[in-house]
């Protein structure tokens, strides 16, 4: 007779089918409401309207552009946490690791069960929907170029929650940890980095990190965040995201199945079933109680620093016996008070080292020689322009450098940390990222105060920064004038405007060139002023349109927004060149 090795067992999976099939039902039933019954309630395209195959299909598109994600956030946890149930009792997983399948067969089964579940029906949703617009259009490439991809992206959806949940549920032997972890896992560097930087800022002076700029590696391993926020398109999501994944996902597979190889079956029931993993979850607890509760307290409360750092150690604590009692079933804990005591000095030492500076972080100012370039952003200045205002400009530029240096020192020098100057004439931001000679980046970011009688006192904070908005190498990349010959864009018309005045005159190309030789000259002689609380009156308004190479510049009509650019200068009395040339055009 015979014999083969199998690495699905048919009678397990039919089993689990219809053990949980109201959860496969229910799924089913809301991918029905939202692709067949979408299609069945979509009228007709009328002969002879305007109504285009794209205008149809348009709902369908967006079903497809938000549902499947949430419901494989949703239904992926609960699936696996159908399929993995047999591992969280210990009479269920002794009696499936006595069962003749090999680990490999019993892990496949129910994986790819679960994994069918999820599938399935949504793809056969999708087809039944697919099928009732081809019906309705007759256009089968229209229709396929909105279900394709839709189920192609649906499909790796699926996978990557689902296994997500999976290796998920082969840390615990715990049912209800299984969705807890997850969620957890789901927002936990994200979560964290969100923590550390506002207190970061609580305690830094100059720390750069902007709780609504996230990095992209903080992105990417928060998932439901990256795909839903950072790279949804009009037509659904980003297919290369989707595609990483779904890799992500495959190799998460594998890692469950390497899991539930050596899973301690005799574990079932704990919150964490691997020995390795039991301290990681103790202090892992305790520090996202700390970060968590202590910022939630701070803000309840109102308070400052000394307490956001007392109350982060208590709930740190406090997280530390919770998670003790999970692991040993038990309330009765305080023997394990080393562990939390570690823990809270831990945080205690944090919280000094931060506070007393004693990394320099605060007080580190690069020496001018040592800057290979910086960048800069903010520093609003007047009139409105479009160089009233830096945004990521980069210099080389020696004396740009040494005054960026300057102002920074003395911001250093003087800000009291804990009491900003409100009673200033004004304020400003201040984000700047020295590039040093050996590699090295330092960021940092600032609330400048600024007040009118200073701006002529050499040396203070406002002088030094009206002498680096009036720069003439920063105000020239603020007009954003060398990038555009940089990258090819070419100079096809101004429009003029006089102060007041509703009418424009139009420049051709030729006189535009010409008026942009002028405007050259006067931002070299520092012709082109700005102030930091007031400005020279406005006698006119320049809108230079520079085009990209890609683009026609006679039918650049229609042409996408990122090969248009226009360019605004106010210009004064002081812009002797330019207004010279303008009045030699007859303006």
């Amino acid at each position: 007779m015979r014999c083969g090795t199998s690495f699905y067992n048919g009678t397990l999976g039919k089993q689990l089918t219809l053990r949980f099939w109201p959860l496969i039902a229910l799924y089913t039933v809301i991918w029905a409401m939202f692709l067949p019954f979408v299609a069945i309630t979509t009228p007709s395209p009328l002969p002879d309207t305007w109504e285009s195959p794209e205008y149809i299909l348009y709902n369908v598109k967006y079903v497809f552009q938000w549902v499947p994600l949430f419901l494989a956030v949703g239904f992926g946890v609960l699936v696996a946490m159908a399929v993995c149930s047999h591992l969280y009792s210990t009479r269920s997983a002794n009696f499936t690791a006595a069962l003749p399948p090999k680990r490999t067969a019993m892990f496949a089964t129910h994986y790819l069960t679960g994994l069918l579940w999820l599938v399935v029906p949504f793809l056969v949703m999708a087809a039944i929907a697919m099928a009732i617009y081809q019906v309705k259009l007759q256009d089968f490439t229209t229709v396929f170029q909105v279900f394709g991809p839709g189920m192609s992206m649906g499909v790796g959806l699926l996978l990557f929650f689902y296994s997500f949940a999976m290796l998920c549920g082969m840390l615990t032997g715990h049912l209800l940890a299984l969705p807890a972890f997850y969620a957890i896992f789901n927002g936990l560097v994200g979560g964290v980095w969100l923590l550390l930087t506002a207190i970061f800022q609580e305690f830094y002076y100059g720390y750069p990190g902007n709780v609504s700029v996230v990095p992209a590696w903080v992105a990417w391993c928060t998932p439901v965040w990256n795909i839903f926020f950072q790279h949804a398109t009009p037509d659904g999501f980003d297919p290369l995201v989707v595609a990483v994944y779904a890799g992500v996902g495959v190799l998460m597979a594998l890692g469950s199945w390497l899991l539930y190889l050596k899973r301690p079956m005799e574990r079932a029931g704990d919150v964490v079933i691997w020995a390795g993993l039991r301290p990681v979850f103790r202090y892992g607890v305790a520090l996202c109680s700390g970060l968590t509760l202590g910022s939630f307290t701070r803000i309840v409360l109102n308070l400052g620093p000394l307490g956001l750092a007392v109350s982060a150690i208590l709930w740190s604590v406090a997280g530390c016996f919770v998670a003790q009692m999970f692991l040993t079933k038990s309330v009765r804990v305080l023997r394990y008070w080393k562990g939390a005591g570690a823990v809270a000095l831990s945080f205690a030492a944090l919280f000094g080292v931060i506070q007393l500076d004693l990394t320099g972080y605060e007080t580190r100012v690069p020496d001018p020689d040592d800057v290979a370039s910086v960048s800069i952003s903010g520093l609003d200045s007047l009139p409105r322009d479009t160089a009233s205002s830096f945004l990521h400009i980069s210099t080389s530029d020696s004396e740009a450098i040494s005054l960026v240096t300057q102002l920074h020192q003395q911001l250093v020098d003087q800000f009291d940390t804990n009491d900003f100057d409100w009673s200033c004439d004004s304020s400003t931001t201040l984000d700047l990222s020295y590039t040093l000679a050996n590699g090295t980046r330092i960021s940092r970011s600032y609330l400048v105060p600024l007040y009118v009688e200073e701006e002529s006192q050499p040396g203070t904070i406002t002088y030094l920064a009206h002498e680096i908005v009036n720069n003439r190498d920063l105000m020239l990349q603020s007009y954003l004038f060398p990038q555009m010959a940089k990258n090819g864009y070419r100079l096809t018309g101004v429009e003029l405007y006089e102060e007041y005045a509703v009418d424009s005159s139009s420049l051709s190309a030729s006189e535009a060139r010409k008026v942009y030789k002028a405007l050259l000259q006067d931002i070299q002689e520092g012709n082109l002023p700005h102030g930091l609380f007031e400005y020279d009156n406005i006698v006119m308004r320049l809108d230079l349109l520079w085009i990209s190479p890609d683009v026609n510049s006679a039918s650049y009509y229609g042409a996408a927004a990122s090969d248009i650019h226009y360019i605004n200068v106010c210009l004064t009395e002081q812009a002797e060149h330019t207004l010279k040339v303008l009045e030699e055009l007859g303006y």
